[in-house]
């Protein structure tokens, strides 16, 4: 059946194999592989109390061309089925990873219809899934795995008793060294002879503030990555409505000129938010996250933000642990591990001119806690320092607010509100003016 949208993995080797157009009927019961079926039933189960009766207004809306619209997952430690049922068919793109462990399936832009707990509950060979955006028209799935695995079969079928279109990912266990050795077999039949394209000039800071400086405002987390998790917010959500409201802020006294690195649920890669500032010249970067602890007794006594720096080593063990969090941002979207390491940050910091820049980062900070302080909650230690990927920024001064901790919940309600919002972003913006004040006097 000639329909389109077919991707599957070549039968034992783990390689992601795309781009037919052929989409085949689910195999019937008795042509099927057999297959651990011990919660097919609580399965089913949960696939009919999981669709919601359709409202009239639903019942006339038209299904979006790419979606995900129910999910299950069944099988054991050695053999664990994946089944996404789709909105339509879709071309799927899907790879192992050995380090950590887990599997990547690519897809055109899609809209996930599922429930908040979705992805959250093991079985099998599957430990967790996350989705969501991850760029501009491409959509991802990252599932981690137990161990490594190989993927034996990640097609789009459709079922002959159904008229929705399914995605099926078969998995079996393998071992790091075999998905190695796929992997490089893979890269084998797909080298080709490329030009490298001319390394991006260095960039330096500017020596005099322009008349309109540029603020880089960077929402943490998107898409794919929630961020940490509140009881009634994710993260990633929490720190794009405050950056919209800095934004607002910004532009309605009309002095600055203010770059976003994201205005929408899309993840963005730390290098890349950092290549955004380089690019348009910032004079300023300021990341804003909210914060979270482990531990539901521990969660009930922190509270407040904090504002960190760039430092070569984490001032603290708090900090050492938020930026290992952050700086895995990349890894939790299925992004190859980042290799570059603090020596890094130590030549940052080694260089006169960046030097400067670290000053006024630390300048900012002072800045940002003074006019913060009036409405919003400290930590007992909100000035902090640390190896932060995202502000391995060598053009701009750069900061990282951690808002509140949305592990408490009231620090989470009140970040919540939008008049709270408003006077961070009123509190933001007056640090940002007194700043450029600072250094348009210190240059004359």
């Amino acid at each position: 059946m000639t329909l389109g949208g077919r991707a599957h993995a070549e039968q034992g080797t783990g390689l992601a194999w795309g781009g037919s157009t052929e989409i085949r009927l689910a195999p019937s019961n008795s042509d099927a592989r057999e297959r651990p079926q011990a919660n097919r039933p609580a399965i089913e189960d949960r696939r009919k109390r999981a669709k919601p009766t359709p409202s009239k207004a639903s019942a006339i809306a038209i299904r979006p061309v790419n979606a995900v619209i129910d999910y299950a997952i069944e099988g054991d430690g050695t053999h664990t089925v994946l089944h996404f049922d789709l909105g339509s068919p879709t071309e799927v793109h899907a790879r192992s990873l050995a380090n950590p462990p887990r599997v990547i399936v690519d897809l055109p832009e899609t809209e996930f219809h599922l429930p908040p707990e979705a992805g959250q509950q093991g079985v099998g060979l599957v430990r967790v899934f996350r989705f969501g955006l991850i760029e501009a028209g491409k959509s991802r799935i990252v599932i981690e795995t137990s161990g490594p695995v190989t993927i034996d079969r990640a097609e789009v079928v459709l079922p002959e008793a159904s008229r929705a279109f399914r995605l099926e990912i078969e998995l079996s266990p393998t071992t790091a060294e075999q998905l190695a050795a796929a992997e490089l077999a893979e890269a084998a039949l797909n080298l080709t002879p490329t030009l490298l394209p001319d390394p991006e000039p260095r960039p330096t800071p500017r020596t005099v503030v322009p008349e309109r400086p540029v603020i880089v405002i960077d929402a943490g987390h998107g898409g794919i990555d929630p961020g940490a998790s509140g009881s009634r917010i994710a993260e990633k959500d929490l720190v794009l409505s405050v950056a919209r409201h800095i934004e607002k802020a910004l532009k309605a006294g009309r002095g600055y000129d203010v770059i976003m690195t994201r205005t929408s649920d899309v993840y963005v890669a730390l290098d890349e938010r950092v290549a955004i500032a380089n690019r348009s010249n910032a004079d300023l970067f300021v990341s804003v996250h909210a914060d979270s602890i482990p531990g539901l007794e521990a969660a009930k006594h922190v509270r407040g933000a904090t504002v960190y720096t760039l430092a070569e080593h984490a001032s603290d063990d708090l900090t050492r642990r938020v930026a290992a969090k952050e700086n895995a941002a990349d890894l939790l979207a299925g992004l190859p591990a980042n290799t570059v390491s603090d020596t890094m940050v130590r030549g940052i910091l080694l260089d006169l001119m960046w030097r400067e820049t670290l000053g006024y980062a630390t300048e900012f900070r002072e800045s940002l806690l003074k006019q913060l302080k009036s409405s919003v909650l400290l930590s007992r230690d909100p000035r902090r320092s640390g190896p932060f990927r995202v502000l391995r920024n060598p053009s701009a001064p750069a900061v990282l607010v951690e808002l509140g901790y949305i592990s408490n919940a009231e620090d989470e309600r009140i970040m919540m509100k939008p008049d709270w919002q408003s006077k961070v972003a009123t509190g933001v913006v007056r640090a940002i003016d007194e700043h450029f004040r600072r250094r348009l006097t210190a240059r004359r």
